[in-house]
Order: structure tokens, then C-alpha cells, then sequence
């Protein structure tokens, strides 16, 4: 999965069960899609036992896929309101054309636990998706039912060509609730070597990221189902490369003493006993069925390249996020 798993997909980070999320390549009035933003779409139930108390949106313009694509993070925690168990589907709407990375289950509150371990329903092949008008539907029925005041914790990811222009660039974002949301956090993360940001919606804060990107956080109000929230965001950005691959890996901080003694020698042994654990991992593959909608790049034995492959294991809890971190910064190692 790569980018940050709590907060923001890897580190303060689109569509979970219940958000219709559309991003659209130009302005939502005049292109394909644009209905969705429009209007609410057939299935918003306002009467509907599920709910976001809150929903956190994460958008990552050309971060680790080249330009056009952005990279779209939905997470929350749907809460059971009503006096049954729920045993029904839970539906997301995504546009066109998306290619999606995953649609996870959870074992904890993305916003609150610390590394929740991911159930890929997406990979297991228990996820629908089919073409409706100008979107695509994402559903699946969860693995157990979610009882009354219980909650149903997801993640889902995909891919989506929502950039346009150059070297001034736009991202049109819309999307329109398919459950309610008491309320919703948008994180945009504004492109390494880009310029010039600037968004339709007021910001309530932001800092540099850890990857070369700069974070932007909106606020947004409680969202009712079938309301439609948009935001538009520039920048200017001479290149068209992803944000991630041009990063160096942290300088180490050097040892003291001149060298490692007593238990310094046991944590160092130790350490690289978990690290060459995950590399094993990460190299052999996993058993676990690819997403036939797995992204682009450069393949490996299962037709994935590596960047992905390291996602996967890490959303099916197979290597730890420091493991995956570590592996990342080999592959940028190799790419320089």
C-alpha cells in the first residue's frame, strides 16, 4: 500500500465504504463524470443504518505514479446506527476508468489505531465492481455483520488520471456521499518540485512531508448522503515525473564510540534479522490473489513491480511498515 497507513496513508493519509468519489480530468460541469458531482446518484440513502462519524480523504497528484494519474485514499470506520445487525453490502462508487489497488477490512480504527492490520477483500476476490452510467461500483458484503453500535473500519485506494495542463497543472476533485459523514478531512498532497499551490476550499493546516510532498488539510462540514463536495487545486510543476521516485533515502546518523558494543551489538543483530525476514517476504511474493486492476510498472515474477508488490504484502499485514520503509528506500537506492 505505500504511502501512509495511519493518518495519512503512510504517515498523516480514497474510497471507503459509503463515499461516491469522483476525480475528475477537468472541470466537473463539462466532462464525463461531471453527474456525480451534479446530483446525487441512485443508491444515497439518507435513511441508511451506516455512517461515518468521520471520514479522512487523501489526494496525491503524480506521487507515486507519473503524471496524469493521482493517487486517491479513503479511509474511515463505518458505525452501525441502527437496532440490527447489518449483513448487507457495502457500496462505493469510483469514477471510470479507476484503477483500484485495494478495498480493505480492517482490524481497528484507521484514525485512532496504530497500524491496523488490512484484509484486502479487493485481492481475496470478494469484491464487486461493476460499470454504472459514468462510475464504476465497488461493493462487497463484509466478513462479519457489523452489530448495532459497531463499526465496520475500511481502506480503499485507486488510481485515477486527474491531472491535466503543464507545466500549470489542475486537479478537479469531486465527490458526492453515498452515506453520511459527521465529518470529513481532505489532505492534499501538494507534488515534489511543484509550485504555486493553491485550492478552492480554505486551508486549516498543513506541513512538509517525509516523502518530498507538502501537506494541505481541509475541514469540511458534516456531509449528508448524496451531498456533493468539491474542491479545485493548482499548481505549477516543470516536469511530469511522480513525486516519490526523486527522494534520497534519511542519512544515518553516524555511531558514537566508534563502533557498537554490548547490547548495541544485539539490536544491530536483531534489527537485521526482522529486515532480511521482510526482504525475504517481499522477494519470494505472496500466496494471496493479485488485484486484476493491480497498478502499472515495471513487472516482476507475478507481472507487479516491486513498489507494489511491497504494498500488498504490507496491507495483508505480511511485512511491518518499517519493514515496507526500508524496502523503499533500497528500491530508490537502485533507481538513482
Amino acid at each position: 500500500m505505500a504511502r501512509r497507513l495511519s493518518g495519512r496513508r503512510f504517515s498523516g493519509r480514497l474510497v471507503a465504504a459509503g463515499l461516491v468519489a469522483v476525480v475528475l480530468a477537468g472541470t466537473p460541469a463539462a466532462l464525463p463524470g461531471a453527474a456525480l458531482a451534479a446530483g446525487s446518484p441512485a443508491g444515497a440513502d439518507s435513511a441508511h443504518p451506516l455512517t461515518f462519524p468521520r471520514l479522512d480523504i487523501q489526494v496525491l497528484p503524480e506521487y507515486d505514479t507519473d503524471y496524469p494519474e493521482a493517487l486517491v485514499i479513503v479511509q474511515g470506520s463505518l458505525k452501525n446506527g441502527g437496532g440490527e445487525p447489518f449483513t448487507g453490502e457495502v457500496t462505493f462508487w469510483v469514477p471510470e476508468g479507476a484503477r483500484m489497488n485495494s478495498a480493505c477490512e480492517l482490524s481497528g480504527d484507521p484514525l485512532t489505531t496504530q497500524n491496523p492490520v488490512h484484509d484486502n477483500q479487493l485481492a481475496r476476490g470478494r469484491v464487486k465492481i461493476e460499470k454504472r452510467g459514468d462510475h464504476q461500483e465497488i461493493s462487497w458484503v463484509p466478513t462479519n455483520p457489523v452489530k448495532p453500535g459497531g463499526i465496520l473500519p475500511v481502506h480503499m485506494e485507486f488510481y485515477y488520471p486527474a491531472v491535466r495542463g503543464g507545466p500549470e497543472k489542475q486537479v478537479d476533485f469531486a465527490y458526492v456521499a453515498k452515506y453520511a459523514a459527521d465529518r470529513v478531512t481532505l489532505e492534499v498532497a501538494q507534488p515534489a518540485r511543484s509550485t504555486g499551490y493553491s485550492a478552492s476550499l480554505k486551508e486549516v493546516g498543513g506541513g512538509q512531508a517525509g516523502d518530498g510532498t507538502y501537506t494541505h488539510n481541509y475541514e469540511l462540514p458534516g456531509v449528508k448522503a448524496g451531498d456533493p463536495v468539491q474542491v479545485q487545486v493548482r499548481y505549477t510543476k516543470p516536469d511530469n515525473n511522480k513525486s516519490v521516485s526523486n527522494q534520497g533515502a534519511p542519512a544515518k546518523p553516524p555511531l558514537s564510540g566508534g563502533g557498537l558494543k554490548g547490547n548495541q551489538v544485539i539490536l544491530a543483530i536483531a534489527a537485521a534479522m526482522v529486515l532480511a525476514l521482510g526482504f525475504l517476504l517481499f522477494f519470494s511474493g505472496s500466496k494471496a490473489r493479485r488485484p486484476a486492476t493491480a497498478r502499472r510498472g515495471k513487472p516482476g515474477p507475478r507481472g507487479e513491480d516491486e513498489r507494489s508488490r511491497a504494498r500488498r504484502l504490507l496491507l495483508e499485514g505480511k511485512i511491518s511498515e518499517g519493514t515496507y520503509r526500508e524496502i523503499i528506500r533500497e528500491l530508490k537506492g537502485k533507481e538513482r
